[in-house]
């Protein structure tokens, strides 16, 4: 019995059923499309083993990266670390608006909203400012993206990002800059990391 002809490119054998399509696609077309413009099920075999194949080629490297800016991955834990990452691809499109955004003015934001929110664990309302329009607008930002990731649950019911685990990422920022300014390469060190490693730390 003859294979049936991919069903996105028209071209290729279809060797794989997609669950997604309902339909047999051709492996090219299943890794080019695969979690972009397939929305593709969380049991799908080939997607499974997509993400085991990356999570085999991309974890030494992201280990490695995390050792360099100095992140303490059992300390901070996977939740935490996990907002990191998506705080920081916030910042990569701050400064699309700011293109010369500095270190200090994001560690400036980032310290400054961590402590309205250490403020507010303690039971009091004070929201801590900045005088530079820029850091108020970063603050701003990540601000948003905190609240949206606070309403967060898991199939418990629990808070996925409590807000201590808030608290302990706006922390590994500010000790990321420090840390990476204190080995002293570059103008702005920890933008610049932020951005060589989009790929390895991407937003969920």
């Amino acid at each position: 019995m003859a294979q049936p002809i991919c069903s996105i490119c028209r071209k290729r054998r279809g060797k794989r059923a997609c669950p997604a399509k309902n339909d047999f696609i051709c492996a090219a077309c299943c890794a080019a499309a695969r979690g972009r413009d397939i929305t593709c099920p969380e049991e799908c075999g080939y997607l499974r083993q997509s993400r085991r194949y990356t999570r085999t080629r991309t974890e030494p490297v992201r280990d490695s990266e995390l050792a360099r800016r100095g992140a303490l991955i059992p300390k901070l834990g996977e939740p935490a670390l996990n907002l990191v990452f998506e705080i920081e691809a916030r910042i990569r499109q701050i400064q699309q608006a700011f293109a010369d955004l500095t270190d200090e003015e994001v560690r400036e934001g980032a310290e400054l909203l961590r402590n309205t929110l250490e403020t507010r664990e303690r039971g009091i309302i004070y929201d801590f400012t900045s005088p530079s329009p820029r850091v108020q607008a970063l603050i701003r930002a990540l601000n948003e993206l905190i609240e949206e990731r606070e309403k967060a649950m898991d199939a418990a019911g629990n808070r996925i990002y409590p807000l201590k685990t808030v608290i302990a990422a706006l922390g590994e920022i500010t000790n990321a800059i420090t840390h990476l300014r204190d080995r002293g390469k570059g103008t702005n060190p920890y933008l610049g990391f932020v951005n060589s490693t989009a790929a390895l730390f991407p937003a969920a």
